[in-house]
């Protein structure tokens, strides 16, 4: 019964490293207002970053410091 758990628990890690290893960061998001963030944060779910930033009014950067027209 011991092995059987040690098995389980072995399978989830590595199920949830495919998951992870999945969701990958483009760079840092900016968005315009918090509406365009709350898009943007239920859109980029689908695994669709780009397409949400350009949908919902938002920019991906790859520094850390968002453009000042773009706060959130």
């Amino acid at each position: 019964m011991g092995s059987l758990s040690v098995k389980s628990v072995i399978l989830c890690v590595l199920i949830l490293g495919l998951i992870l290893d999945e969701v990958q960061v483009e760079g840092k998001s900016c968005c315009k207002s918090t509406i365009a963030r709350n898009c943007y944060n239920v859109c980029r779910l689908r695994d669709l970053q780009p397409v949400c930033a350009q949908v919902c009014g938002c920019k991906i950067i790859s520094g850390n410091e968002c453009p000042s027209d773009y706060p959130k």
